[in-house]
């Protein structure tokens, strides 16, 4: 409702409100019955568009009235950590989400392989931001040299945390 209002006061695009919809949408039924996206193997999924995609996508269309592709560069190295996010907090929730038939990539492929997974998305997020840097093909104004840098934090963590458990298992 005070999206609605927000739109009709603002004179915003109909579209900010469909936005604000979807996304209200998905993250209700991410665990709600009748669609329940984490037991159907769409989690992962519904974390990145709610997160990643509708919430910045929401933003720069108030501010811009418009979307375009450099939202999308923008947002794909956040959707790409949104995803390793998702998975880092399912591995915990191995045995209890396989119990459940809670469908997502852990519970469904295991611990080790959820491991391999993050470890390359996280490499190819930091490659991502890198090649952003260096190329400057969405602005000027954002130095995504330190983003990328920034991002070699939680590689070099995945890294030393996936051979310790190649190690241990």
């Amino acid at each position: 409702c005070s999206a609605a209002a927000f739109t009709f006061i603002f004179k915003i695009n109909y579209i900010f409100l469909i936005i604000i919809v979807l996304a209200n949408a998905i993250g209700w039924f991410y665990s709600a019955p009748p669609i329940k996206f984490s037991y159907r193997n769409l989690g992962e999924l519904a974390i990145i568009m709610c997160v990643v995609i509708y919430l910045p996508a929401s933003g720069y269309f108030v501010l811009s009235n418009n979307v375009t592709f450099s939202l999308f560069i923008f947002t794909l190295p956040f959707a790409i950590y949104s995803f390793v996010f998702a998975l880092n907090v399912e591995i915990p929730d191995f045995e209890a989400d396989r119990y459940a038939n809670k469908k997502n990539l852990i519970s469904n492929f295991g611990q080790k392989p959820g491991y391999f997974i993050i470890l390359i998305t996280s490499l190819i997020g930091t490659v991502y931001l890198f090649v952003i840097a260096f190329t400057d093909i969405i602005s000027k104004f954002i130095d995504y040299k330190v983003n990328g840098y920034f991002s070699l934090l939680p590689l070099v963590t995945i890294l030393i945390t996936f051979v310790y458990y190649i190690r241990i298992k």
